[in-house]
């Protein structure tokens, strides 16, 4: 967005200024502020619209399981900041109101069975294609490729634990109905992560974006 490329121009020329640095200075503060108040716009909106809708915890709460995920997992990028945003607050606002409107016709035994499906799904793809790289953030280096690998096998395992765990103590009275949602959610956050990575995931957003995309 051009105010927010403005606004960050000015404050890495004035912080170049103020410090008496060089223009190439200013080129790494000016992304780095483009980054700082993006995220700081993105997260007025989708607590803003998510607040209105009702479903404010539940959409930060995947909004932090999201995040969590692909920063191990990787994937690719849209090319325009108000794409990335519209898209991410669909996809965020969408599962939240699914989640949230759908649960109370979830019994124990569906959400155990949906929780070991969207496992066995995510699992595969993620020995398929984590990590994965886009333009903005390539993984070229072994070592490293290795590495996140191993990381999204163990992301995976713990959220499998975490969520047959939260099942199980539902089933047996120790959480409340409402903690169903949580546990979908957090289903169909781990299948967006995943999809993110795939080639129809990359197809999706090349589409969006415009151009193609490529995936590893």
């Amino acid at each position: 967005m051009k105010f927010i490329n403005k606004l960050a121009y000015y404050c890495a020329n004035l912080l170049m200024k103020q410090l008496k640095e060089d223009h190439e200075r200013r080129r790494i503060y000016y992304y780095g502020f483009i980054v700082v108040f993006g995220a700081i716009l993105k997260g007025i909106l989708i607590i803003s619209v998510s607040f209105l809708l009702g479903v404010l915890l539940t959409t930060l709460f995947i909004v932090a399981l999201f995040g969590s995920a692909r920063s191990i997992l990787g994937g690719t990028h849209l090319d325009k900041y108000w794409k990335c945003i519209l898209t991410s607050l669909s996809f965020f606002l969408l599962i939240s109101m699914v989640s949230k409107y759908t649960y109370s016709y979830w019994n124990g035994i569906s959400v155990v069975v949906f929780v070991l499906i969207a496992f066995t799904i995510s699992f595969i793809g993620i020995l398929k294609w984590a990590p994965s790289d886009s333009p903005n953030r390539p993984i070229t280096n072994k070592d490293e490729i290795r590495k996140f690998r191993l990381f999204s096998i163990v992301y995976s395992l713990v959220w499998v634990i975490l969520a047959i765990s939260a099942s199980l103590l539902y089933l047996i009275g120790k959480l409340p109905s409402s903690s169903k949602q949580y546990i979908i959610a957090a289903c169909f956050t781990l299948l967006l992560a995943v999809f993110v990575i795939s080639p129809l995931g990359y197809k999706f957003f090349a589409k969006i974006s415009g151009k193609k995309i490529r995936a590893i």
